[in-house]
């Protein structure tokens, strides 16, 4: 449980909640089933002399006898079909409907376990777009680092736990692009001052 961090309670929830959805599909579904399942065997399983009696439990004792000599007529069947068919119809909308109602029980006992827990990010400082001074160096040791040394001579706090480096990468793919055409460039001017014998600066 603690490697499921502070989120774990939402895990027994989601368990009790799909419990009570399989109890629920007992009562619209299976038993349902077994019993229209359980009238077309007591009333035409006598014919099904090769198989086993358990076999007829399956939704082709509905259509056809286990004897392949002993075909049944679909009509024979029809009401035993349909039942089964609006069984598993309700079935189907129960779960989907069931399935909405634990997700919006699941946000609200998210919120909850989020207002009772505390995590460092309850406790932290968030920054975005920092500007990074004559180094240059945008490494997570070197963004580390720099800001730890920020905090410490702009506020003399020295005990910071950690530095979460995050990148904005919406415009990765453009970036990427970018930054070949320039090493395209850098390349071209190397070569020109190395055929120049010219230093950089």
């Amino acid at each position: 449980m603690g490697e499921l961090g502070e989120g774990f309670p939402i895990l027994f929830q989601l368990m009790k909640y799909i419990n009570w959805l399989l109890f629920l599909l007992m009562f619209i579904f299976f038993i349902p089933t077994i019993g229209l399942i359980g009238s077309a065997v007591a009333k035409f399983g006598n014919k099904a002399d090769k198989e086993e009696k358990l076999s007829l439990y399956s939704f082709g004792a509905l259509l056809k006898y286990m004897d392949p000599n002993n075909l049944v007529v679909f009509k024979e069947r029809q009401d035993y079909i349909i039942g089964y068919c609006v069984c598993l119809f309700f079935g189907v909308l129960i779960t989907f409907i069931f399935i909405q109602v634990i997700r919006k029980k699941l946000n609200n006992d998210v919120e909850i376990v989020d207002k009772l827990s505390f995590t460092p990010s309850d406790f932290c400082v968030v920054g975005n777009c920092a500007e990074f001074s004559e180094d240059c160096d945008y490494s997570i040791e070197g963004i580390t680092t720099e800001i730890k040394a920020f905090f410490n001579d702009k506020y003399g706090v020295e005990d910071v736990e950690y530095v979460n480096v995050a990148y904005d990468i919406e415009n990765i793919f453009d970036l990427h692009d970018q930054s070949r055409v320039l090493l395209k460039k850098r390349e071209l001017v190397n070569w020109y001052c190395e055929k120049r014998e010219w230093e950089e600066d």
